[in-house]
C-alpha cells in the first residue's frame, strides 16, 4: 500500500485523478471535468448534492466524472517526435526536498531514467523508453507493470520554461498557476519542471490544451452564504463569474474545491476524506490570481485591486512562526506570528496552531533589532545543530524563521503540534510518549543534541512572543506562497 501511495504521488494521481474520478489510462488528453450547471437555490443545490453525490468529508463525490477523452495536445501533435524529444530533453524534478522527491531524466534519443527518493533514502529507480503519441510522452519501463509503466506526461511550455504534467493532473496544474505556486523561482514544487528553468522568465499563460484554458486566471471573488450540514458550503460565485467545476477556491484558513456550479452559486468542500472544514458565513473566497507583469503584487478578485505584500521568506529582517501542512489538498500554510523590521506585527489568536482570526499591532523597530542582534551574538545564525529538521511521519509541522542582514535560521519540528494536548511528548526518533507521563521525565532520556534543539526552540519562541504588543486590532490577511516565496498579504482593514 505504501509503495502504491508513493507512485500515486510521484505523478499526481493522488491529486487530480482521485478528485476527478478518472479510471483507466488512455493515450489522449482528458478535457475538463463535466460541470453540473443548473439554476437552483442554495437549498436545492444542497439537497441535490447531499442526495445524489454525498459530497462532504464522509465520502468521495460520485458525480465527479470526466467527459470522454479527445485527442488534443495542442500544436505539439503536429510536430515530429524527434523535434519534441529534442526540445524537452533534460532532467526534471518535483518534490519538497524532504519527504518525497522525483527526478526524471529524458534523453533526445527517447530513453529515460527516474529516481523516487525521500527522507529514508531511495524508494524506487526505473528506466525505459519514451513513446510519443498524440503529443503525449508515454513511459515504458524495462520491467513491465511497475508503478511508473504507461505513465502519460503532457509537455507544456510557459515562456522559456518546460514542464511535464501528468495528463490526469492538468486541473491541479491550472490551480497551482491560479494560486501563484507556479511559476516557481526555486527547484521545489509539485510539478515536474526542467532543471534550471526556475530562473527563466514566463510570459502570458502556460500552453495547456485549449479546453483547459478556461481554468486559468478566473477573476472570481465572493463569500460563503450558507453552511450545509454535509460538510460543504454555498458560495456566491457561479458560472457567470467564470467559476468552473473542480476549480480550487481559497479562504483565509483553507483551500476548497468546487463540487457543483449553478449560474450564480457554487458548492465548496474538501476532497480529503476526514479533511477539516471550517466554513463560516461571510468568509471571503477567491482564486489567487497570479499577475505576470509584477513580482510584488498578488491580486485577489479584480486585477485593479492590488494588495500590500510583506515578504517573509525573502525579507531582509523578520521573525516568523508558521504551520506547514504537506498533505495534498490541505490548503495554505497558517501564520502563527510574524514581526517585521519596521515593528509591524501580525499574530494568530491561536499561538500554537495558527490561522485566522488574526490581530495586528506595532512595536518599536529598535526592540525588533535588539532581539535579532541578541540572537546573532548568541550564535543562533551560525548553529548547524539548530538548522536540523525534527520531522518524521507527521505531515503537519511548525517552522521558526529568523532572517537578519543576509543570515538565516530556519528550525522545523513536529513536537509543538503533537504535544499541544499536554498528554504526549514527542521524542527525537519520532516516537510519541502517551499516558500522561511527565514531559521532563520523558525528555531526560533523550540525546543531548535534541535537548539543545528543544531548549533553543523554546527560548526563540519566547523572544518572538515578547515582541507581540499589548494593544492590537483585528486584522484581515493571509499567507501567500508564490513561486516558492512566502509573503503576507495585508488586508484592507489596516
Amino acid at each position: 500500500m505504501m509503495k502504491a501511495m508513493k507512485f500515486s504521488w510521484a505523478f499526481g494521481l493522488l491529486g487530480a485523478a482521485t478528485f476527478c474520478g478518472c479510471s483507466e489510462t488512455q493515450s489522449s488528453i482528458s478535457p475538463p471535468p463535466q460541470q453540473n450547471v443548473e439554476a437552483s437555490t442554495p437549498s436545492d443545490s444542497a439537497r441535490h448534492v447531499a442526495q445524489t453525490a454525498g459530497i462532504g468529508i464522509e465520502s468521495r463525490p460520485a458525480t465527479l466524472k470526466r467527459l470522454p477523452t479527445v485527442d488534443d495536445a495542442g500544436q505539439l501533435v503536429h510536430r515530429s517526435p524527434s523535434s519534441i524529444l529534442k526540445e524537452f530533453a533534460g532532467k526534471y524534478y518535483k518534490g519538497d526536498g524532504l519527504g518525497l522527491n522525483l527526478s526524471l531524466t529524458m534523453q533526445p534519443s527517447g530513453q529515460f531514467s527516474l529516481v523516487l527518493s525521500g527522507c529514508m533514502g531511495v524508494y524506487e529507480q526505473d528506466a525505459g523508453t519514451i513513446e510519443l503519441r498524440d503529443g503525449i510522452f508515454i513511459l515504458h519501463t524495462q520491467a513491465v507493470g511497475t508503478g511508473f509503466d504507461k505513465q502519460q506526461l503532457l509537455p507544456i511550455r510557459w515562456g522559456e520554461r518546460h514542464y511535464l504534467i501528468d495528463v490526469d493532473r492538468i486541473l491541479t496544474f491550472c490551480n497551482d498557476v491560479n494560486r501563484g505556486s507556479e511559476p516557481r523561482n526555486g527547484p521545489h514544487g509539485s510539478n515536474l519542471l526542467r532543471d534550471g528553468d526556475c530562473s527563466l522568465p514566463v510570459t502570458g499563460l502556460p500552453d495547456v490544451p485549449q479546453q483547459w484554458q478556461q481554468y486559468l486566471y478566473p477573476p472570481a471573488q465572493g463569500e460563503i452564504v450558507q453552511v450545509l450540514e454535509n460538510g460543504t458550503a454555498v458560495a456566491s460565485l457561479g458560472a457567470k463569474d467564470g467559476v468552473q467545476f473542480g476549480m480550487a477556491l481559497y479562504a483565509s484558513h483553507s483551500r476548497y474545491f468546487v463540487f457543483s456550479v449553478s449560474e450564480s452559486e457554487c458548492i465548496l468542500g474538501s476532497v480529503i476524506i476526514g479533511g477539516e472544514v471550517n466554513f463560516r458565513v461571510g468568509d471571503l473566497v477567491s482564486t489567487k490570481r497570479y499577475v505576470p507583469q509584477s513580482t510584488n503584487t498578488m491580486v485577489i478578485g479584480r486585477p485593479s485591486e492590488a494588495a500590500e505584500i510583506r515578504p517573509i521568506t525573502k525579507a531582509d529582517n523578520v521573525l516568523a512562526v508558521y504551520i506547514q501542512d504537506s498533505r495534498w489538498g490541505a490548503g495554505p500554510n497558517r501564520l502563527v506570528v510574524a514581526v517585521w523590521h519596521d515593528g509591524f506585527v501580525v499574530w494568530s489568536e491561536n499561538r500554537t496552531a495558527g490561522g485566522a482570526p488574526y490581530r495586528s499591532g506595532r512595536v518599536s523597530p529598535e526592540k525588533v533589532a535588539a532581539v535579532l542582534a541578541q540572537m546573532k551574538r548568541e550564535g543562533a545564525f551560525a548553529s548547524k545543530e539548530l538548522e536540523r529538521a525534527v520531522l518524521h511521519l507527521h505531515p503537519i509541522y511548525t517552522t521558526i524563521l529568523l532572517r537578519s542582514e543576509g543570515r538565516q535560521l530556519k528550525m522545523r519540528s513536529e513536537h509543538e503540534l503533537v504535544e499541544k494536548d499536554g498528554q504526549r511528548t514527542f521524542m527525537n526518533d519520532g516516537r510519541v510518549s502517551h499516558g500522561g507521563l511527565p514531559r521532563l521525565r520523558v525528555l531526560s532520556g533523550e540525546p543531548a543534541a535534541y535537548l539543545y534543539f528543544r531548549m533553543a526552540w523554546a527560548e526563540t519562541r519566547l523572544r518572538i512572543a515578547s515582541l507581540i504588543p499589548s494593544t492590537s486590532d483585528p486584522h484581515q490577511g493571509e499567507l501567500l506562497m508564490r513561486a516558492g516565496i512566502m509573503s503576507w498579504k495585508v488586508g484592507t482593514d489596516r
